[in-house]
């Protein structure tokens, strides 16, 4: 752990941050994502460098001994952040049991009248613990599935939804569940005694309804924007692929182009590769050895350096299809991932699928 060094961009976004002691980033790491899948409604879920802005410093303020001596007095919150310290060893030894444990107590300390445990508190326990049993669902080798703990975690996903709080995990677990129930079909698996609770788990199921249509609604209305301005969401590089889910996920050229036919791009390298073919559109007057007509004189950007382009679209959702065996594509979409690097593994998956070692 000790020679872990943090990604050059979190050490850049947050200077002092990480600059004087690496130690524990990985757990830091692992602390703001699941934070942020159990803790947070899955709309409201940030970004892992957004995350570490939020929760870093709160981890350094307190340390673990702190936090567990403030949770054995049954203070609820603290409860849950004992557990979840234990759970991704932030700032304390990793002991998983220890932290369910923690967040079970939260759940019987709610049963007590004389304790005062917020519905927010117990919501993300009870996300916390699906988030726990999922981890269990299948053995060290991934090989047979543990139905027991798939039922567990879809007890306690349904349990947080019912108090309306519906986070990244309940959503998996919800959609897992639901999946199960229509089709069956887990290899090695006896659903006997199952399917009927899973099929009462009211409250998930109700919440992976409603989050299924919201996203046909989403993709709808995301297909009407696309018809209408369809340069704006697509890279225009021959051969990039790359798309964007909002317009101020690429730059647009800022040359003299019809709007109607104004290209967007992903990077300096796609504006370079398209540019012979766009400049008779952009620069129709300019002379062949005009150095003018360098595509860096007509991309949209604030700065006179293109080397800053991935911070004007970092964290902004791009899309790209990837191979798939059987000569299939799935469509990845990403917000931490840049374009450069989803088109490089593009690239190898193609080449180890041609290869036959996929």
């Amino acid at each position: 752990m000790e020679n872990f060094q943090p990604p050059k961009h979190l050490i850049s976004d947050f200077g002092e941050l990480f600059t004087h002691d690496t130690t524990g980033v990985e757990d830091t790491l692992a602390y703001c994502s699941f934070r942020t899948n159990t803790c947070t409604t899955y709309d409201e879920a940030t970004s892992i460098p957004e995350a570490l802005g939020r929760y870093a410093p709160q981890i350094a303020a307190r340390s673990y001994d702190e936090v567990s001596a403030s949770a054995v007095l049954d203070n609820s919150s603290d409860l849950l952040e004992a557990g979840i310290r234990k759970w991704t060893g932030a700032g304390t030894t990793q002991d998983l049991d220890a932290a369910e444990r923690w967040w079970l107590q939260i759940l019987t300390a709610a049963d007590h009248p004389k304790q005062a445990v917020s519905r927010r508190v117990r919501a993300h326990a009870l996300s916390c613990l699906a988030a726990s049993q999922w981890e269990k669902r299948t053995d060290d080798n991934n090989q047979s599935w543990n139905i027991d703990a798939v039922e567990r975690a879809g007890f306690f996903a349904d349990g947080a939804a019912s108090f309306g709080f519906i986070s990244p995990t309940v959503l998996l677990v919800g959609s897992r569940v639901k999946e199960i129930i229509n089709a069956p079909t887990l290899p090695g698996v006896d659903y006997r005694g199952h399917l009927q609770r899973f099929r009462n788990f009211d409250f998930l199921l109700a919440a992976v309804a409603r989050r299924e249509k919201e996203m046909m609604a989403e993709t709808l209305n995301h297909n009407v924007k696309v018809s209408k301005a369809p340069n704006a969401y697509r890279c225009a590089a021959p051969g990039c692929g790359i798309e964007a889910t909002k317009k101020s996920g690429l730059l647009r050229c800022a040359g003299r182009c019809p709007i109607e036919i104004k290209p967007s791009y992903c990077s300096k390298e796609c504006q370079k590769a398209h540019w012979r073919a766009h400049r008779p559109l952009c620069k129709p007057n300019a002379a062949s050895n005009d150095s003018s007509q360098d595509p860096e004189d007509v991309i949209s950007i604030s700065t006179a350096s293109m080397e800053r382009i991935d911070h004007r679209t970092k964290g902004k959702e791009h899309s790209l299809d990837m191979p798939a065996p059987g000569g299939k594509t799935i469509k990845m979409t990403s917000t931490t991932m840049s374009p450069a690097f989803m088109k490089e593994l593009r690239d190898t998956i193609d080449v180890e699928l041609i290869k036959g070692e996929l």
